[in-house]
């Protein structure tokens, strides 16, 4: 599969915690104030636990670091997520 990552179940267990980590580092931040930056690292927590949600679902995840792309290719593997994602009623950028 090109552009595509597959991990062993420990290495997914490894994403999982650096999203933790940047959750916490958001959290942190936040209560500093400094708001833009946390809201980089809530950003970062949320790639890493979509790709971590990947990994458990379909072994392997993309190689992209767009949540809405990485929210779409999760789509494919989860009821949970809306297949249609980005429709021009709900796009806020370009």
């Amino acid at each position: 599969m090109h552009g595509m990552i597959g991990l062993s179940f420990d290495e997914a267990e490894v994403l999982a915690e650096r999203a933790r980590a940047f959750l916490r580092n958001a959290e942190n931040l936040f209560d500093q104030g400094q708001y833009d930056i946390s809201a980089f690292s809530l950003e970062q927590y949320c790639q890493l636990i979509v790709k971590y949600k990947l990994l458990t679902k379909a072994g392997v995840y993309p190689r992209i670091h767009s949540l809405m792309g990485l929210l779409q290719e999760l789509s494919k593997f989860s009821s949970e997520v809306p297949h249609s994602l980005e429709t021009k009623e709900r796009r806020i950028f370009n």
